[in-house]
């Protein structure tokens, strides 16, 4: 049977990396409803690293020291994913995936500001374009007041979220020269874990009184992010960024909103608003040019 080619694995990355992550927004919002941010990242994580160790111990690089450099930058990670958390409880799921394409937009800027990246004027344009759509979907409950227009606080929850994962990003690329992204990820998880752990002792009661009665569409969402949603989408943005470029793996970004608005039809029932198409439509456009332009 013949390989495929570079080119044509990375294709098929991109594609069950969308799949599987467009159901991180409605799948977190169906789970917040039954568990508190602090216990369903807990839960998430924890269930994600010990997806991810039995391949990291296969690896022959074994436990090593340098590890723990990787700590710091994993604590963006888990700031995102806790403030995401909170933020996706208040407003709709489509909305907290779609402001996620602004993530090479950040990326292009925090480059300029720390690497000296030149900004040329289509990439500008681009970030411009970008912000905007962004702006105009941040500020949908104030225009719109529709249920499906998400909450303002909750947006800026998001976007806060977003900053973070950005940072993340962009150290994340440069951790690449020396840890493989089983690494980048096991160790992701689990200072996530840990840091949930500690933020969730004061629930801990509450907690288990509320596991029995939890349903098994949250028990299943809970799982599935932890798998699905968490080793292998950030595993797979690791490897796609490895195999290529942070700009190839940037595509999972705005492709993504795409697979998201089915899953949150289906779940959640959230219908799309004339504001959040338009500004949704702005957003990728000036994330393509950001992306794509040379």
């Amino acid at each position: 049977m013949k390989k495929p080619s570079n080119n044509s694995l990375i294709i098929i990355l991109i594609i069950l990396s969308v799949l599987l992550g467009g159901g991180i927004s409605p799948l977190a919002k169906t789970a917040l409803k039954q568990l508190s941010p602090e216990n369903f990242t807990f839960i998430r994580f924890g269930i994600s690293s010990i997806f991810i160790l039995p391949f990291f111990l296969k690896q022959k690089t074994g436990i090593r020291k340098e590890l723990l450099k990787l700590i710091p930058m994993s604590l963006l990670l888990t700031i995102n994913v806790l403030l995401f958390a909170y933020g996706v409880r208040l407003t709709t799921a489509d909305i907290g995936q779609i402001l996620y394409v602004l993530v090479p937009i950040i990326v292009l800027i925090l480059s300029h500001f720390l690497l000296q990246d030149k900004i040329s004027l289509p990439k500008l344009l681009g970030i411009v374009l970008g912000v905007t759509g962004a702006f105009l979907v941040i500020a949908l409950p104030l225009i719109e007041g529709s249920k499906f227009s998400g909450n303002l606080f909750g947006n800026l929850l998001i976007i806060t979220a977003i900053i973070s994962f950005s940072f993340y990003t962009v150290f994340s690329k440069r951790f690449q020269k020396k840890y493989t992204p089983i690494e980048i990820t096991l160790v992701a998880s689990l200072t996530t874990s840990v840091s949930m752990l500690i933020l969730s002792i004061p629930e801990l009661p509450k907690f288990i009184n509320q596991l029995p009665n939890l349903s098994n569409l949250t028990i299943f969402a809970v799982i599935y992010l932890g798998i699905g949603g968490t080793a292998a989408t950030y595993g797979l943005y690791q490897y796609i960024m490895k195999l290529s470029s942070a700009t190839t793996a940037s595509t999972i970004l705005y492709l993504q909103p795409l697979a998201t608005i089915v899953w949150a039809y289906f779940l959640l029932s959230e219908k799309l608003t004339t504001g959040f198409v338009i500004g949704g439509l702005l957003a990728i456009a000036g994330t393509i040019i950001v992306t794509r332009y040379k």
